[in-house]
């Protein structure tokens, strides 16, 4: 059985147990199974989180960038939503410089 299976098995256990209604003892008896081995797994899985293996991550569009090479040699990269914005300015500095 794998770790996730373990865990599944024994969640049903607990929530089989809770809406039983049944003494822990009882209900260990019931369905063959060891108090200490219930009790641990009773503690472990209500000491740690659900599904420790779902971090939530904020995932963006990658920017696409356009490259720009100026006759200095200077090449720069703008992302594509700001090339309106800079494609002037640049245009502007390089008949400045010339």
């Amino acid at each position: 059985m794998t770790s996730e299976q373990t865990r599944t098995y024994w969640a049903g256990h607990f929530e089989a147990w809770q809406k039983s209604n049944l003494a822990q003892p009882k209900y260990c008896e019931q369905h063959n199974l060891k108090p200490p081995t219930f009790n641990y797994w009773r503690t472990r899985l209500r000491d740690q989180p659900s599904d420790p293996k779902l971090i939530p991550v904020n995932i963006s569009q990658p920017r696409a960038l356009i490259g720009i090479a100026l006759p200095s040699g200077i090449r720069l990269e703008v992302p594509v939503s700001a090339l309106a914005e800079a494609l002037p300015i640049v245009c502007r500095t390089t008949q400045e410089a010339n």
